[in-house]
């Protein structure tokens, strides 16, 4: 015969496995099953995570918000743990609740919410007080990992650069990372100027379509990527933000199965 412990293990297991599959249904299923035949056990706070966190990657916010609110309810000890209160400030982040994320990181005072707080501030694309938290904050491993996030090759564009960058012809396709086409764009346009001011005389009419060919295409060229500036940003800090992946930095597994 099987004890209460064992059967209660099996089914989080199995749930756990379905899970690692990327059964969704299944996993939710076996999860389901424990609390209806273990409704109030003291691993029921943990089977309600583990259905968020299948919610979570199976992209079902709504229930994922549901049950983590449920596992709060049914184990306020969990908010006196540090690693559950990283994970849903983790949860808040990814679902690019921003405000939320810097709010519920301000009413905890660990080193990691600093950071956590940090990346909200990024991903807001509020580069300058990212700077003043990290460097206004004393503490530990975690300013050498923002400060070489700040030190990577590649830095964010000013308004000041957006505008320089806008003044050479094909920035705009370089910033979109079409290497190829901004260099192509650049040499056309460079031989339409030339083709404008080297023709003279009785084709005058044609240097002036030629002249307003290429200035109009300067302006187009100037204003998108003034345009193009906020979204080359963030895709840098979007790569960056991967590159330091924080579940990677806190030693955390993403999903709770």
């Amino acid at each position: 015969m099987f004890s209460g412990k064992d059967i209660k293990e099996n089914i989080i297991q199995s749930g756990d496995y379905y899970a690692n599959l990327g059964e969704w249904n299944n996993a939710i299923v076996q999860y389901y099953e424990f609390l209806y035949r273990f409704s109030g056990d003291s691993l029921e706070p943990v089977v309600l995570a583990k259905i968020f966190s299948v919610y979570w990657i199976s992209g079902r916010f709504d229930l994922a918000e549901e049950y983590i609110k449920k596992a709060i309810k049914t184990a306020p000890g969990l908010n006196e743990s540090k690693e559950f209160r990283i994970r849903y400030a983790l949860y808040l982040l990814d679902q690019s609740r921003l405000y939320n994320c810097y709010q519920y990181c301000q009413e905890n005072n660990e080193e990691e919410f600093i950071l956590i707080k940090a990346y909200s501030l990024i991903q807001r694309q509020d580069y300058a007080r990212a700077d003043s938290l990290i460097l206004n904050e004393h503490f530990s491993e975690y300013k050498y990992i923002f400060a070489d996030i700040k030190n990577k090759d590649k830095k964010p564009l000013t308004t000041i650069m957006g505008i320089v960058y806008g003044l050479i012809p094909g920035a705009d396709r370089i910033l979109d990372r079409d290497y190829l086409g901004g260099v192509g764009t650049c040499t056309g346009f460079v031989s339409l100027v030339r083709v404008g001011y080297l023709v003279k005389g009785d084709a005058r009419v044609f240097s002036y379509v030629v002249n307003m060919a290429a200035f109009s295409y300067f302006t187009y060229n100037f204003i998108n990527t003034i345009m193009l500036r906020p979204q080359y940003n963030k895709s840098l800090y979007d790569s960056i933000i991967e590159d330091r992946n924080l579940y990677n930095i806190f030693h955390l597994k993403k999903w709770l199965f």
